[in-house]
Order: C-alpha cells, then structure tokens, then sequence
C-alpha cells in the first residue's frame, strides 16, 4: 500500500469531518456516529479511497444543517 496515500487519506477525512462536525471531539463523535459511518462509506470502496471533496459528499449525505442552507 502507497503509505502517501494513506496520509492523504487520513488527512482528508479530518477536513471533511471538521466540515460536518465543526468540533471534532470525542462527544460529537459519539453523537453523530451515523454521519460518520456514511462518510466513511462514500469516501472509502473496497478499501481504496473515492470521494473525498467536502461539496460532493454534502450532495450525497444530508444533514440538519446542510437541509436548511
């Protein structure tokens, strides 16, 4: 495995989950573990990393917030 690529990868899921959540702590994890787990699964398939732009997903994934912009 492409170890940049990994880093990349990780680095991106902060920026989108920082987007989603605003403060990325332990409690919001908890609170919005659905939201996470479908960001997980459109911008993860088959292990290799897909959609990661922030635009894109809210598309696919809508939340409270992101309905009433």
């Amino acid at each position: 495995m492409n170890t940049t690529l990994i880093f990349t990868y990780i680095h991106k899921l902060i920026e989108v989950l920082k987007e989603y959540l605003v403060n990325l702590e332990d409690e919001s994890v908890r609170d919005n573990f659905v939201i996470i787990y479908e960001l997980l699964d459109e911008m993860m398939d088959n292990g290799y990393p897909q959609t990661t732009e922030v635009k894109i997903l809210r598309e696919f994934i809508k939340t409270e917030e992101n309905i009433k912009k």
